[in-house]
């Protein structure tokens, strides 16, 4: 019966994390997850946070994330799932900065508009992150320009927090350094009538 066994399993996975042998700790906590999904017992979302928590700690960052990325297909009307959700972005980071590309791009397709603080997060990791991986000038422009767009979208619901405002300050200041450098690379001749058009 499911409701015995959970209890067995979770107790056993309570006594394993007590004792610091977290990989059994995680393993009890995914086969409660696996024999009560879908049930709708109250102990199936527990034992998946848990299990993606202990791999955190084990420093099993890809199973850690896949752990919080299913929690969002299992558990979507959950009040905690987005929150949950984003922490895989962090993981996938440490896996490679490839992998948290392709994670915010997953959670913007999917949690776009439900956390603006998380929505400004994942568009300016996706900036920084396609920077640092090398990618083309034209991707890297065109995703800190999402990252402007998007905060002229969700400042007037007044949602977006400090870090959110830093982000777009971020983007903003690398627009103003452009801009500057481009500036600095005007040839100025003796024609004040031609000088003046160039900086029109």
């Amino acid at each position: 019966d499911h409701e015995n066994t959970s209890r067995f399993l979770s107790r056993l996975a309570g006594v394993y994390a007590q004792a610091l042998d977290l990989d059994r700790a995680i393993s009890a906590y995914e086969r409660i997850y696996q024999q009560l999904r879908g049930t709708g017992h109250p102990n199936a979302p527990v034992a998946l946070t848990n299990a993606a928590y202990l791999r955190v700690g084990v420093g099993d960052f890809e199973g850690a994330a896949g752990n919080y990325e299913e929690f969002g297909r299992a558990f979507p009307d959950q009040p905690d799932t987005e929150r949950l959700v984003f922490k895989a972005g962090e993981q996938w980071e440490r896996v490679s900065a490839s992998k948290g590309v392709e994670f915010y791009r997953r959670y913007l397709k999917d949690w776009r508009g439900l956390n603006a603080d998380h929505e400004m997060e994942a568009v300016y990791k996706l900036a920084t992150l396609s920077e640092e991986m090398g990618a083309r000038a034209r991707e890297v422009d065109a995703a800190w320009e999402d990252v402007l767009v998007t905060y002229q979208r969700l400042q007037p619901t007044g949602q977006v927090g400090v870090l959110g405002r830093h982000y777009a300050a971020h983007a903003e200041f690398r627009q103003l350094e452009a801009d500057l450098e481009a500036y600095r690379q005007v040839k100025f001749g003796g024609n004040d009538t031609k000088n003046a058009e160039i900086l029109v």
